[in-house]
């Protein structure tokens, strides 16, 4: 079972969050560059204020250190990423 839950770091905080639960923690990542483009794109806001919220955010090394699986979203399309997403999780379900 697979469960969205943006807010895990805040719920129990970064430290030690693997060893609060005995489940798998999957990160999906993008390069800032990409994430910049798409939440402008997306909430038509200026770069200054998309650069802004980027950096209001945990880095990638925070994720690829707390979670036990990191997606990285380097997809032109989001078909292509679907597609890169549904693979990456059925190689998780099979573990």
């Amino acid at each position: 079972m697979i469960h969205e839950r943006p807010g895990v770091w805040s719920a129990f905080g970064a430290q030690g969050t693997t060893e609060l639960t005995d489940r798998r923690l999957a990160a999906v990542i993008a390069p800032a560059e990409n994430r910049i483009r798409r939440i402008m794109a997306r909430d038509g806001i200026l770069e200054e204020y998309a650069r802004l919220r980027i950096a209001a955010q945990k880095d990638d090394d925070f994720y690829r250190t707390h979670c036990t699986d990191v997606l990285v979203n380097t997809s032109a399309t989001p078909e292509d990423f679907q597609a890169a997403a549904l693979d990456f999780f059925r190689k998780i379900a099979r573990q």
